[in-house]
């Protein structure tokens, strides 16, 4: 070891307090980059294996190929791994409701599609021979066909045919741009009995739009020949699945790239993703870098200012520019070897106990965004630690090498003498009367003082300042973030809805009457309701509407008609409209009576002037009780329109709550609620011959939604349609809670960043003016003479950096709203929390750190302290 080395081990030893902030600077720093790459790492490899959960292990995939394909394809040097199907045909399903889907296609697979494909089986299991077969759950949820286990399926199987060609999945039973039939033929090649064994999801590889249901048995080996195949493969090197897929597409060969997957391998066709994580990550660690060079950039700078005097020394004797940037760069490497092994550690055990600490939460998000729900679980990637500790290195010679080159470029005599550290003319050092007045002589010393060193005080400032901003603007984000989800939450006074009810299904009896009673008496539902909707067009005059709506639309056509009202009609089951009259203390004889046919509607909605961006009511109507002619549409079967009906409507009374499931407030339109009790009577009931909702309020939605599904299977209807809103809102709830730890906990370590800053750069600075203190000590300032003036330099750090960290919170908070705002109509409100927390911070930290320093030097001998240069 030099002699440079040495002199600058003894100079960190000689200020431990310095050199013990520096290390821990880095090491905060260090621990925040590890933690934002290894949970980035951890984040991707848990989108990684949920995709191919979802998608299967495979990266690329030709289809409809003969044998000899898949042969060349199990003896390619480059791949890893195949699995193929046999595609073995089509069999007519006779009751299936579904009509675009009149077929179940029927493949025989390998030993290794389980590992290479997924398949996520519900009950049962696999088929292990050639007359054995499992069944997608959607069969019966989509196409209304019920099978169990241990059913025995004789099945006609072949070919569907158009024009000669033989036809597969990708080929619909419907022509897309009109709906007609493609007049496809189906030829019988075999008759084959089956077994049902297992019943699994609907499988990935089945597009929607594919014409047969996809049923599962095993290869038949023995006739290899007669059949296609449908082969899945991975490459060893995934960057070559393009390459490789593209001459099968040259030999019109049918391919699949698995983008699922390989977009979290960094493999992908359009660089869309790999650019959004790429640039996040590279903001987020730059906001990181720039906090912590700051820190430890000062920390630096105080070192090289208090050595100046030792490098003059050192450079009278011989030493080089060079010698004396190598001693600060050592004194950096030094530093970094304690700190950033220290922060790899902190960083990695910080992010595993946050993941293990919100698992619960995480897992419900990966549930809601993922069916195949793997965990997101702690993965340390020795690429992220790479990454982290280049950056971590990088930061601390960045903020190193700026001092060493203000040290390269002062004299010898100008480093003894100390005379660049300070340059300030008389002028610039004036003080304001004000502060004469309020805090006398040791107020207007702090100022001259605060003035005159500029440079030391600016860092502290900026940190503060940068500590403000982070904190207000990650808190003015998450409250907004969190107004904006919950208004976007399940509202309407339901958890659990059903929709599109099919009141007539074969081999099913159950009306919508008992479907909906047997819910009601479930345990733990408080209300039930059915309504089916209509909607229809406004054909009345202007002259019913309010003035207010009036001045909002006045697009009006050659007939005097608003073009853009529209009518939304609600029958809604006679139990629960009379329980909504007596809740709202509403006469039964009035609006459940079709001799009267007097309605109930919601005419409210929400404008927004376009000056002030105030959002307000208006209703719609001019006065509660008004008649509206409603024009509404008839539809055929094939769901054409195929004529118009004119119905009247006579609104007796406007509210502005309706029967749970029924919107108010809809928009540019009118509600309206009819009573089933009017159907047939009052209203014609082909008008009203679409299929309902059912809404379902219950505080245990989990258990009631599982009730549901059993009411559902036991009467052979579909479970598809059943969504449960209130679990889709705790996944919004649980995504806003982790958006939140998170944040908080980053604001959390770069504000711990700021505040070693904070306390590097006053405890030095006031350790270094020990000299100044002891010469004010000699003429008689007194202890409170030292605590006003300190007090004041306390309130000037606050204040400044406040002044400058309010605006900008401020302004930013405001784009934040505007932003969100854009989608979700909000007020604007200040985080007045997140403000007053931070003023108090500000001047918690500034004054603690002045106590803790003054505290160390208020022994000091004035005499000793006049006598030590090295001060």
């Amino acid at each position: 070891m030099n002699i440079f080395n040495k002199v600058t081990l003894k100079t960190l030893a000689k200020n431990r307090t310095r050199t013990i902030v520096t290390i821990v600077g880095i090491m905060l720093s260090t621990s925040l980059i590890t933690a934002v790459t290894t949970f980035t790492s951890s984040m991707q490899n848990c989108l990684l294996q949920n995709a191919i959960a979802q998608s299967g292990d495979w990266y690329g995939a030709i289809h409809s190929v003969e044998k000899k394909e898949v042969d060349k394809l199990n003896a390619n040097d480059k791949i890893s791994q195949v699995t193929s199907t046999q595609n073995i045909g089509y069999s007519i399903l006779k009751d299936s409701t579904n009509k675009n889907k009149p077929y179940l296609y029927v493949i025989g697979i390998d030993n290794a599609f389980e590992k290479s494909v997924a398949v996520h089986i519900t009950s049962g299991r696999l088929p292990q021979n050639s007359s054995e077969i499992m069944l997608p759950n959607h069969l019966f949820e989509n196409g209304g066909i019920k099978n169990k286990l241990e059913d025995i399926l004789e099945l006609e199987i072949g070919q569907r045919v158009l024009d000669g060609k033989n036809l597969d999945q990708d080929n619909g039973t419907y022509n897309t741009k009109d709906g007609t039939s493609n007049n496809e033929e189906f030829i019988v090649k075999e008759e084959r009995t089956y077994t049902v064994v297992g019943f699994y999801e609907r499988p990935t590889f089945e597009q929607y739009s594919a014409p047969g249901y996809t049923a599962i048995t095993v290869m038949d080996k023995t006739v290899t020949d007669s059949y296609l195949y449908n082969s899945y493969f991975k490459l060893k090197n995934p960057k070559d699945t393009s390459e490789f897929l593209s001459q099968y597409k040259l030999k019109n060969i049918n391919t699949e790239y698995n983008s699922r997957v390989l977009v979290f391998l960094g493999v992908t066709q359009s660089s869309a993703y790999n650019i959004a994580i790429g640039s996040i990550l590279l903001i987020v660690i730059l906001l990181i870098m720039g906090g912590s060079v700051l820190l430890i950039y000062n920390a630096f700078a105080i070192s090289v200012s208090e050595r100046t005097k030792q490098f003059g020394l050192l450079s009278s004797i011989g030493a080089t520019k060079r010698q004396i940037s190598r001693s600060v760069l050592f004194e950096a490497l030094f530093v970094s070897i304690i700190g950033i092994p220290l922060g790899i550690i902190l960083g990695i055990v910080g992010i595993g106990i946050t993941l293990l600490l919100i698992k619960d939460r995480l897992a419900l998000m990966v549930t809601g965004m993922f069916a195949g729900s793997v965990p997101l679980t702690l993965k340390v990637s020795f690429w992220a630690i790479i990454a982290a500790v280049v950056t971590a290195i990088v930061t601390v010679l960045i903020s190193a090498w700026i001092p060493s080159k203000r040290a390269m470029k002062v004299t010898a005599i100008q480093a003894i003498q100390q005379s660049n550290d300070i340059k300030m003319n008389s002028k610039k050092l004036k003080t304001h009367k004000w502060i004469y007045k309020v805090f006398g002589f040791e107020g207007a010393l702090a100022q001259k003082n605060f003035r005159r060193n500029k440079k030391k005080y600016r860092a502290t400032v900026i940190s503060l300042f940068m500590s403000v901003v982070l904190f207000i603007t990650a808190s003015s984000l998450c409250m907004y973030v969190l107004e904006a989800s919950s208004g976007t939450l399940s509202t309407n006074g339901y958890e659990i809805c059903y929709y599109n009810v099919q009141s007539e299904i074969k081999g099913n009896d159950l009306s919508i009457e008992q479907f909906t009673k047997k819910i009601s008496e479930l345990d733990g539902v408080k209300n039930v309701s059915s309504v089916k909707q209509i909607y229809g067009e406004l054909s009345v005059s202007n002259e019913i509407f309010s003035d207010e709506y009036m001045r909002q639309y006045k697009s009006v056509n050659k007939d005097g008609v608003l073009n853009t009202v529209s009518v939304d009609i609600n029958c809604i089951d006679d139990i629960s409209f009379e329980k909504y009259l007596k809740d709202n203390n509403l006469s039964k004889d009035k609006y459940m009576n079709p001799e009267k046919s007097v309605l109930i509607a919601s005419s409210n909605m929400k404008i927004k002037d376009s000056e002030t961006g105030k959002t307000s009511n208006i209703s719609m109507l001019k006065q509660d009780k008004v008649k509206i002619i409603a024009k509404l549409s008839k539809f055929d079967d094939q769901g054409k329109n195929i004529s118009y009906e004119d119905i009247e409507l006579n609104i007796g009374l406007s509210k502005d709550k309706l029967v749970m499931g029924v919107y108010s407030n809809n928009g540019n339109t009118i509600s309206v609620m009819i009573p089933q009790c009017m159907i047939g009577t009052v209203y014609k009931s082909d008008l009203f011959n679409n299929p309902p909702a059912i809404y379902v309020a219950t505080n245990t939605h989990d258990s009631v939604a599982e009730k549901i599904k059993t009411i559902l299977k036991d009467n052979n209807l579909p479970v598809n349609r059943l969504y449960d809103l209130a679990k889709e809102d705790e996944y919004s709830k649980n995504m806003i809670f982790i958006i939140q730890v998170f944040a908080y906990g980053f604001i959390t370590l770069i504000s711990l960043i700021s505040v070693a800053n904070v306390f590097n750069t006053i405890s030095t600075n006031i350790l270094l003016r020990r000299r100044e203190f002891a010469m004010l000590k000699s003429v008689g300032m007194t202890k409170r003479g030292f605590n006003k003036m300190m007090n004041f330099e306390c309130i000037l750090y606050g204040v400044k950096s406040l002044l400058l960290g309010l605006p900008v919170s401020i302004a930013i908070t405001y784009y934040i709203y505007k932003s969100i705002n854009s989608g979700y109509e909000m007020p604007f409100t200040l985080p007045w929390s997140a403000i007053g927390i931070a003023i108090f911070s500000v001047f918690a930290v500034v004054f603690a750190t002045m106590i803790y320093s003054m505290r160390k030097i208020k022994k000091d001998n004035p005499i000793d302290a006049l006598k030590n240069e090295n001060l």
